[in-house]
């Protein structure tokens, strides 16, 4: 089929040309950020569902924050194209927030208006979904990268290190919740955390650190080992499955974007699809797929938006009902919508498209 005869590739991240892996794997983490907002499995069994949605499926956004961090190491000197790479990132932003308007005028309507300032916060931090925080965390956690690295010239094992503490600090405050908010010190900065920020999950807690991470793998792939075997990559899984399973009664909401082991199974993960070796010729689906996996991840929410009304409100059919049954049909009308954005992009009279990916 193309690929090497290894599973693991023999060869290292520091002499790659072409990511292709990189590509494929990214559009598999948006299918994996699909079933974190609908949990599939939850209908077959709740702890199944768990792991899946809630552990397992959380590789994909330090995975996300991970490239970016490695590919910026290209620019990280140049401001200018800091500049353009993090321009891009607001138009996205910004479409993707002109895209949801109706699902949140909506939802306004039938709860009430919010306050101005709400409305400031969730634009400036989060976003009017759940889906557009990861484009502001990833603007603020790049420009950050730049700034430490390029104006304080701080060395990466240095920025790496500041933005674990950080990470830690977020990890406390969401995995470790309800241990650590007893803490008087440490409760207080927890809450003033969330008062701030409204969530864990950003570019200060969050993004920073993995973006780094990828940052740290570039800078530093000569000594690097990327051949890890598959064995390695599922005992780390196992490690931050049972770190997920042992933390879930003490979680915030049942959240666990953010584990303490998380980091040890990507820094194997990373460089092992990286260094991952495809033939050339899938070289273009594999450019096809990274187009569609950045439209499968900030489009899902609003397809599932218009999928419940049509078959709830036209067809009264309550499809929703069954989980499964909700993330086949979503995942199957998403990924068609995809590549059928990418494709009439390609004319010149549609080239405005391009701005959703």
């Amino acid at each position: 089929m193309g690929f090497h005869e290894n599973i693991i590739s023999d060869r290292k991240l520091s002499e790659k040309k072409e990511y292709i892996g990189i590509d494929f794997f990214k559009f598999f983490c948006s299918l994996l950020v699909v079933n974190i907002h609908v949990k599939a499995l939850i209908i077959v069994n709740s702890d199944l569902d768990f792991w899946t949605s809630q552990v397992f499926c959380r590789i994909a956004v330090p995975f996300f924050f991970m490239a970016s961090g490695y590919f910026t190491a290209s620019k990280i000197n140049s401001g200018k194209k800091i500049a353009i790479y993090i321009g891009r990132l607001f138009r996205l932003y910004l479409f993707y927030t002109i895209l949801y308007l109706p699902e949140t005028l909506y939802g306004w309507l039938k709860q009430g208006m919010p306050t101005w300032q709400y409305l400031m916060r969730q634009f400036l931090s989060i976003g009017i979904n759940v889906v557009l925080w990861y484009f502001i965390a990833l603007m603020i956690a790049v420009l950050m990268l730049y700034l430490l690295v390029s104006r304080l010239k701080m060395r990466a094992w240095q920025v790496l290190g500041m933005s674990f503490g950080a990470y830690v600090v977020g990890v406390l405050g969401q995995a470790y919740y309800k241990i650590s908010l007893p803490k008087p010190v440490l409760g207080r900065i927890l809450q003033f955390l969330y008062q701030f920020f409204g969530t864990m999950e950003n570019a200060f807690l969050f993004g920073l650190f993995f973006v780094a991470l990828g940052y740290y793998m570039n800078q530093y792939a000569r000594q690097l080992n990327s051949r890890f075997g598959l064995g390695v990559i599922l005992l780390l899984l196992v490690v931050v499955s049972v770190e997920g399973i042992f933390t879930r009664q003490w979680a915030l909401k049942g959240e666990h974007a953010m584990l303490l082991t998380m980091p040890f199974l990507m820094v194997v993960l990373f460089p092992t699809v990286a260094s991952f070796h495809m033939s050339l010729k899938w070289k273009n689906i594999g450019l096809l797929l990274r187009k569609m996996s950045v439209l499968i991840y900030g489009l899902h929410m609003l397809v599932d938006f218009y999928l419940l009304f049509f078959f709830n409100s036209i067809l009264h059919i309550p499809l929703w009902s069954n989980p499964l049954l909700h993330y086949l049909v979503l995942i199957l009308v998403t990924v068609t919508l995809a590549f059928m954005i990418v494709k009439v992009s390609e004319k010149k009279k549609f080239q405005w498209l391009k701005n959703l990916y």
